[in-house]
């Protein structure tokens, strides 16, 4: 009977020990009796590969869902974290539900959470075997230590560290988590690649004749070697072609009882699981490397950003450090409640303290907490000369849009250092300089009053009890918060405007419609505002190349950045500014209007205008003598020839002093 009739159930005769000749194979005997030497080859019940690579697929088809599911529980947290964050920042601080909220925010942890979210999404969408490459897996890795380098960074600085909170550095945290978890779901995928390649090469080798142990026919009657990898054909003895052989990328049979009989060490066994894992056989079609190539350019780039951030942060704890290398924060405060630093008291303020400093013009250099009872940020406050004296007047200054006194008020610390002016007060409003951020909603109102408070509760009684005269000097938009500060303290009575907003500038800088004169008159001012400042803070601000090249290239100092001219380009200050354009305009146009009836009566004014800007547009002309008329004691309106910096002119400086002058002892 024809080995073709023989029964395949039930015979307890091995079936290929009866393989006969037969037409399907060309060749001689001798060849087919060698294919029948191979027990079981065509037999899926009997074949072990068949049973181990069914259960490795499971596996892994169980492992890309549940990665999948993971990788989408990862983007949901991430998701509802970034809307939190971006409500917290910008409409209602909800950090305060915490107790300790980020009180040196910027666009930090909304760049670090999309960037997270990029990650997991390019992860999620391929998170396919074919699709693996080493070089993503170890970019999830390395990003994931850059993030967490930060945080160690932002740890070490004591200023960071204290006002991080507790949602900032958990931030940090979550998204270390969210790149180490597609990096670990990357590792766990390339220990599945190993096995399902060699059990579907030995798959393809039984279906088409190719085979571990030996050479097999294949369906027309061509031997092939399962040791051959190539497709160049070479010429058989019996006229028939098949490929050449050349190693193969699967361990055989041989190799693997090779190993059984000669174990190998522990350091041997992990080089060669390092090499095994390395060498995974896969091989890609032009579309998936195409595929994968864009994946890992967008992870370098990702790298790249998260490098310059980390530049950047790098050059912004150094300066911080520097600059509070200079203000004793260990010297025990007056009240502990209310003042973060004290130092230095002059021994003519008549308040003793552990601590003295070398600069004897400076009476107070620290922070203060806004409100003593439900304290959320701190404003840092410099005062010069004697305090105690009540019979002399304190001049408050009240800094612009873009600088801070260190700047905009160097021509009033001239005046004080000639002895012509005894006493004055500067602080840096919430995002200006080493201030802290204010949570939303920002006003002129609020922020005001948190500086009228810090001022007549915490500060001026621990020099005196009696009250003393005060004038508030405003400039560019300081103006503003000059004339609602003035208003809000009994004690002030003289205010002066130095190139101040107009309250209608600020309705301008908001989401309500313009027209064309208006974006004119913004134009003019040369001020960013809305999508334009989003956009710096979100991306460019993050980076920090402005900062780096004032490093680097122009030289700058730790104050030029932090409270400078390079402070504009700050994501704290960016992040403040879009605040104060997003709510801040509408709430605090109605804070100025209010000022107004408080200040008409008492209040004794002079003004100073610029005569460039009122040639650039008739709109400034006219909110300059519209705020010349906001009080019946107008003593000047002076307007001096230069542009809107009045204080970078040597006759602009001397005019401001002389106005001042004036104005305060006259």
């Amino acid at each position: 009977m024809s080995t073709e009739h023989q029964p395949l159930l039930g015979s307890d005769t091995d079936p290929s020990s009866n393989l006969g000749t037969s037409s399907r194979y060309l060749g001689n005997n001798e060849q087919q009796e060698r294919y029948g030497e191979i027990p079981g080859h065509f037999d899926a019940e009997n074949n072990p590969n068949m049973n181990d690579s069914y259960e490795e697929t499971m596996k892994y088809t169980r492992f890309n869902h549940q990665s999948k599911i993971l990788l989408n529980i990862v983007l949901f947290i991430n998701a509802l974290w970034l809307v939190f964050t971006f409500i917290s920042d910008f409409f209602f601080d909800m950090n305060l539900l915490f107790k300790h909220g980020n009180r040196v925010s910027s666009f930090i942890d909304l760049n670090l959470i999309t960037v997270a979210i990029i990650a997991n999404i390019l992860s999620l969408i391929f998170n396919y075997m074919e699709y693996y490459s080493v070089i993503d897996e170890k970019l999830n890795f390395i990003n994931s230590l850059i993030i967490l380098l930060n945080f160690f960074l932002f740890l070490f600085v004591g200023y960071t560290r204290e006002r991080l909170g507790a949602v900032g550095k958990w931030t940090f945290i979550w998204c270390f988590l969210s790149f180490f978890i597609s990096g670990m779901i990357d590792y766990q995928l390339s220990l599945y690649i190993k096995p399902l390649i060699g059990f579907f090469e030995r798959g393809q080798g039984t279906q088409e004749g190719i085979s571990i142990a030996g050479p097999t026919p294949n369906n027309q009657g061509v031997v092939v070697d399962s040791q051959v990898d190539s497709i160049d054909p070479v010429e058989h003895p019996n006229g028939r072609y098949a490929r050449s052989p050349t190693p193969p990328s699967v361990p055989s049979d041989q190799d693997h009882r090779a190993e059984e009989s000669h174990p190998l060490s522990k350091r041997q066994q992990k080089k060669s699981n390092k090499r095994k894992r390395k060498e995974t056989g896969v091989r890609h079609t032009l579309t998936e490397w195409s595929v994968i190539s864009l994946r890992n350019g967008l992870k370098i780039l990702l790298m790249v950003w998260l490098v310059l951030f980390t530049l950047n942060n790098i050059i912004y704890l150094i300066d911080v450090h520097r600059i509070m290398s200079h203000i004793d924060e260990k010297t025990k405060p007056v009240d502990s409640k209310s003042v973060d630093v004290l130092t230095p008291l002059v021994q003519a303020s008549g308040v003793t303290t552990d601590s003295m400093s070398t600069d004897y013009s400076t009476t107070i250099d620290g922070f203060f907490w806004n409100d003593l009872d439900s304290p959320s940020y701190k404003l840092h406050v410099t005062c010069y000369g004697n305090l105690s004296d009540y019979n002399e007047p304190l001049v408050i200054y009240e800094h612009g849009s873009a600088d801070t006194a260190y700047t905009s008020g160097r021509w009033i610390k001239d005046m004080h250092n000639f002895k012509k002016l005894d006493k004055f007060c500067t602080y840096e409003r919430p995002g200006y300089g080493i201030s802290d951020s204010a949570p939303s909603p920002v006003s002129i109102g609020l922020i005001t009053e948190a500086f009228k408070d810090v001022l007549t509760d915490q500060i001026l009684p621990q020099f005196t009890k009696k009250k003393t005269d005060i004038t508030v000097v405003g400039y560019d938009i300081g103006g503003l918060y000059a004339q609602v500060l003035c208003s809000k303290l009994t004690q002030c009575n003289k205010l002066m405007l130095i190139e101040s907003w107009h309250e209608d500038l600020l309705a301008y800088k908001t989401w309500l419609p313009k027209d064309s004169f208006d974006h004119r008159t913004l134009n003019t001012l040369g001020k960013w505002n809305n999508f334009k400042i989003w956009f710096y803070g979100a991306f460019e601000s993050a980076l920090g190349l402005p900062l780096m090249k004032s490093l680097f290239i122009n030289k700058s100092g730790s104050l030029d950045r932090i409270s400078g001219d390079w402070m504009k380009y700050q994501g704290k200050y960016t992040r403040t500014r879009f605040q104060e354009t997003l709510t801040g305009g509408l709430l605090s146009y109605n804070d100025v209007v209010e000022s107004k009836k408080n200040i008409f009566e008492r209040v004794d004014l002079s003004v100073v205008s610029s005569k460039a800007m009122i040639e650039k547009n008739t709109r400034w002309g006219d909110w300059q003598r519209s705020l010349a008329k906001l009080s019946k004691n107008v003593r000047e309106w002076e307007i001096i020839d230069s542009n809107h910096y009045l204080y970078d002119s040597t006759n602009g400086k001397r005019i401001l002093q002389d106005v001042l002058h004036r104005l305060v002892f006259e």
